[in-house]
């Protein structure tokens, strides 16, 4: 009786806010010019639930057309998963061809920076691809962080967005990666660069101490949100 009425009063906790619906017409969240990589590791997280269309959607990353340095998580026209990070020397992308339109699916991309240079695209905390390219160095772009759309104004995405994290300096691990997924707020370290919940405020709020809160235009608050905890979503 005690579990289940612990289970009750937990219950308000394990169902997640609204979050935010880009319709793929200029609907963007904008964070400016911040969280440069350079030969820095990145770990960069973001729930998604993509609309079933044929055009690229550009979910989160710091990074204009596709032939600008950067990194970005984003869907291609043929609905795959794409994770890419791009410098001078060369572009490193990895895909997958899962579908994962109409379901919240937790994307992240983990790079290892500097001599490494791996980068592994990731679904609820799985592995879906990875590649190697020692071209990929040092990452250093005037692009603006944002959501919805890159810095370019273009793959307008058609989605619903929730919870992107990125931290740069930190290759997180698939235990890490598990724990961010159910609960946003456990990351493995106080030196998150950027949570974003994207629950509807305007300006945007970030819950990192960096506290890059972002111009928004044209999104709408969803009342559809992820599977997450909510209990210690809390400022870090």
């Amino acid at each position: 009786m005690r579990r289940a009425l612990l289970l009750l009063l937990c219950w308000p906790f394990l169902v997640g806010p609204s979050s935010r619906n880009f319709d793929g017409v200029e609907d963007d969240v904008n964070m400016g010019n911040v969280l440069d990589l350079g030969t820095n590791s990145l770990t960069m997280c973001v729930w998604v639930k993509a609309t079933e269309d044929a055009s690229a959607d550009f979910f989160l990353g710091k990074r204009g057309t596709s032939a600008d340095e950067g990194y970005e998580v984003f869907q291609n026209s043929t609905d795959s998963s794409r994770f890419a990070v791009e410098d001078g020397g060369g572009d490193q992308a990895a895909c997958t061809g899962n579908d994962i339109d109409g379901v919240w699916t937790h994307q992240c991309l983990v790079w290892t920076g500097g001599s490494d240079d791996v980068l592994t695209g990731y679904e609820n905390a799985t592995s879906v691809c990875t590649q190697t390219n020692t071209l990929v160095d040092s990452v250093s772009t005037t692009n603006s962080v944002k959501f919805g759309e890159s810095s370019g104004g273009d793959d307008d995405a058609n989605a619903v967005l929730a919870y992107g994290i990125i931290e740069i300096g930190s290759a997180y691990t698939v235990a890490q990666l598990t724990a961010v997924m159910w609960d946003p707020s456990l990351t493995p370290s106080a030196n998150v660069d950027g949570l974003w919940p994207l629950w509807g405020d305007s300006p945007e709020v970030d819950l990192s101490e960096d506290a890059n809160t972002g111009t928004v235009t044209g999104t709408t608050t969803s009342a559809d949100g992820p599977p997450v905890m909510m209990g210690s979503t809390l400022p870090l």
